[in-house]
């Protein structure tokens, strides 16, 4: 396995955003739009391991061969108001074609398409387009994987491996999972083209339809997309409904009542669209499993998984921006119901649905998001969680305890534990105790505002906590610097390996820095810094590239922790107000 470094000559590529969601606020569907033309519905379900994924999806495939959209020649439109009206184009040989789509706001929604083909020719046109229909195995039907950790590799021939389900009434295409409806298909003239044998497997299930277009003119086709057993969506409609769920998603955004100040060369215009565009995305994030009565922070990219260590900064991030409290205390209900253990040895611990320990730091993560909603909500709040959000400081305060007579090299840290999805069990100090501190100097300032009587005793826990990291920290500094550098292990106790290649770090001295145990002034924090600039890190305004591929066999660099993206869109969220 051989090792890709960032070089000096590095060629940055124009980004482009692999997948757009489409779907409303607490739906039971990820509904996601791909730049090589296709939708894609995805049922929540919080206890399915991502790779098992099933999904339904629909994809344009163009002219007389069948040709995919070249996925790298699109350009992605961007709705001034951060409305996710999503709208991508790209030119085809003579034809240019846009791609519009959008969700109802309903908790099994519905996507409404317009596909624009406009002959860019002095002839007219007979131009063929094609649909291509699944519901299966989620990954062949993406191209990607449930993180979103890969290159992007659209190939419709995967789509082989998936059964050709749909069937077409003559009216629309349905497989019991999903259904499409096209409109003015007669106009269209339809050929379906099914499970005939010699047709290649990606090609049987297809709908071909061919419209003239004019010389310099073009054409508008409209279908509509979603779960079988729904209301029917009429795809004549799509105008009206483009029209209600702009205002839908309006009022979800006037509740934005903190603007960050900007700075720097983009334009204020500029930073509300992206702005109020990553708060829509988060409104995104608050799914509903289907059958469900509870509403979950799901993780992100195309995963439902419920991961309180990362949802905390999504979480605050809106506290924080304006009245979004429906939606963070739904979430911290649902914790304290599902995941929060009430009574016992275990009294404030956060378990995973299936009564394991997931990762160390999510009891951590969830007394944090209580806290936080405190300091932005007020007294109400306080009140509500007042005595969850003690146990929860008391259970660290209690677990770290069992590690003080020296046990483990991390002396009052947190025992060995799983600190991430990855199966190591060890004292992550650069993150498990991270999220711990975090939490606690939270909780004191949600009690201190008000004046609550476990506040003393509750700062001195801190205060003897902080102490524990800064000796470690202390002991690791000693041992691995040398005056210029550090290196830093997320292990305590053990030897970093360099370069490190024992699983994902984010940026071990950095979360030390942001949670007060190494002052940002100081030498120390000087010598981490040191670390990442003389492995070409810190450049370009960035951490590191991703898919730099330095962890071997993985496409993620090992500078991001999986975490990593979300955490950091969201900490930009509030980092400026």
């Amino acid at each position: 396995m051989s090792y890709v470094y960032i070089g000096e000559k590095a060629r940055w590529e124009r980004p482009f955003t692999v997948k757009r969601y489409l779907h409303p606020p607490r739906a039971e569907e990820v509904v996601t739009m791909w730049p090589d033309g296709k939708i894609l519905f995805e049922p929540v379900s919080a206890d399915t391991w991502p790779w098992l994924y099933t999904a339904s999806a629909v994809k344009l495939l163009l002219g007389e061969t069948f040709e995919e959209i070249d996925f790298k020649r699109i350009r992605y439109e961007r709705d001034k108001d951060g409305i996710p009206v999503h709208a991508f184009s790209c030119r085809c040989g003579g034809i240019s074609l846009r791609m519009e789509a959008f969700c109802t706001a309903e908790r099994s929604p519905a996507a409404y398409v317009r596909v624009t083909l406009k002959n860019r020719t002095p002839q007219p046109v007979m131009q063929k387009i094609s649909l291509l229909a699944r519901t299966g195995e989620m990954v062949r039907l993406t191209g990607s994987e449930p993180d979103g950790y890969a290159h992007l590799n659209t190939n419709v021939r995967n789509w082989g491996f998936i059964p050709a389900g749909f069937r077409f009434d003559g009216e629309s295409l349905r497989d019991g999972n999903a259904v499409l409806r096209m409109a003015e298909i007669d106009s269209l003239h339809p050929v379906w083209q099914g499970n005939v044998k010699g047709v290649p497997w990606h090609l049987r299930g297809l709908l071909m339809l061919t419209c003239e277009i004019p010389a310099g003119g073009e054409r508008d086709l409209f279908f509509t997309f979603r779960r079988e057993g729904q209301p029917a969506a009429i795809p004549e409609n799509y105008a009206a409904e483009c029209t209600k769920i702009r205002s839908f998603w309006a009022g979800e955004l006037s509740r934005i009542r903190r603007y960050p100040v900007w700075r720097g060369n983009r334009s204020a215009g500029e930073m509300r669209t992206m702005y109020r565009t990553l708060i829509a995305g988060c409104l995104q994030m608050f799914a509903r499993p289907v059958g469900k009565p509870y509403v979950i922070p799901r993780q992100g990219g195309l995963q439902n998984n419920i991961w309180p260590a990362e949802a905390v900064c999504m979480l605050r991030a809106l506290d924080r921006a304006g009245d979004f409290a429906d939606y963070t205390a739904e979430v911290i209900d649902f914790y304290l119901k599902e995941l929060y253990v009430a009574e016992g040895a275990d009294k404030g611990a956060v378990r995973t649905r299936d009564g394991s320990i997931g990762w160390g730091g999510d009891g951590a993560a969830v007394c944090e998001t209580i806290a936080r909603h405190i300091l932005c909500r007020g007294r109400d709040a306080y009140e509500k969680y007042r005595e969850p959000l003690l146990s929860m400081f008391r259970y660290i305060e209690r677990t770290r305890a069992g590690t003080k007579e020296g046990e483990y090299a991390g002396k009052g840290l947190f025992p060995p534990v799983r600190s991430c999805d990855w199966s190591e069990v060890y004292q992550n100090w650069t993150k498990t105790d991270i999220y711990n501190l975090q939490a606690e100097e939270a909780a004191i300032r949600a009690f201190g505002k008000y004046a609550d009587r476990a506040l003393g005793e509750m700062e001195e826990e801190y205060a003897d906590y902080l102490c524990c990291m800064r000796r470690v920290l202390a002991t690791a500094e000693a041992a691995y610097s040398d005056g210029d550098e550090i290196v830093l292990p997320m292990h305590a106790g053990r030897k970093p390996t360099e370069p490190q290649t024992e699983g994902p770090f984010i940026a071990d001295g950095v979360n030390l820095i942001a949670a007060g145990v190494c002052e940002a002034e100081s030498d120390t924090a000087c010598r981490i810094e040191n670390y990442y600039k003389n492995r070409c890190m810190f450049r370009n305004g960035l951490h590191g590239l991703m898919n730099c591929g330095l962890l071997p066999g993985h496409q993620w660099d090992p500078c991001l922790l999986p975490s990593a993206h979300t955490m950091a869109i969201c900490y930009f969220l509030t980092y400026f107000l």
